[in-house]
């Protein structure tokens, strides 16, 4: 968005090319590369998870939604989210339709289990996903937009809470990212 757009700048290109760097000056695994942000960084790892699922193994957005124009992943990708259901900056609605659309890409059924429940927080699983490409979407009660597990603004530094408002503790969704990253690398790739 923004200056981006305008500019005609190629974020994924780059990510692309930052991934071949990386790979050409360390020992990382190619099956293990993972994307995930807060807010507008997790709008584009939806868009990485779009247009490199062929390198993007599983995905991880925060507080966001798909709003990517075009997306047809050449795989399904896994992908765990978060979102808040009083998100004044991005609709939790929004977060809702992008899940249950990349639950229908993934193959999934319409039938969900809990993945987890823990005071404010609950997170579903859409079963029988195609190639156990998981699809967990976590909704966080009264949950704004923020990062879940994080330091509660509204507790350290009460002026700024109007911007972040209520930060749930019953979910570290840092710990519950590495988690999932760490059950799903590229299909074929042994664990």
């Amino acid at each position: 968005c923004g200056d981006a757009v305008d500019l005609d700048i190629d974020d994924v290109g780059f990510v692309s090319d930052l991934i071949d760097k990386i790979m050409e000056d360390y020992c990382i695994n190619p099956d293990r590369v993972f994307g995930t942000g807060f807010s507008n960084g997790g709008i584009f790892s939806y868009r990485l998870a779009c247009e490199l699922s062929d390198r993007i193994a599983a995905i991880a957005p925060v507080a966001s939604y798909n709003g990517t124009l075009s997306c047809s992943p050449s795989r399904p990708v896994p992908i765990i989210a978060f979102h808040g259901t009083d998100d004044p900056v991005i609709p939790y609605a929004n977060g809702v339709a992008s899940i249950e659309a990349w639950a229908y890409h993934n193959g999934c059924s319409d039938e969900t289990q809990i993945y987890y429940q823990e005071g404010d927080v609950t997170c579903i699983q859409y079963m029988g996903c195609d190639e156990g490409a998981d699809v967990v979407f976590c909704t966080i009660d009264g949950g704004w937009h923020n990062w879940p597990g994080a330091i509660d603004l509204c507790e350290k530094s009460p002026p700024t809470c109007w911007m972040t408002g209520y930060t749930t503790q019953d979910i570290d969704a840092s710990r519950a990212i590495w988690k999932f990253f760490a059950e799903h690398s590229m299909p074929g790739e042994e664990d």
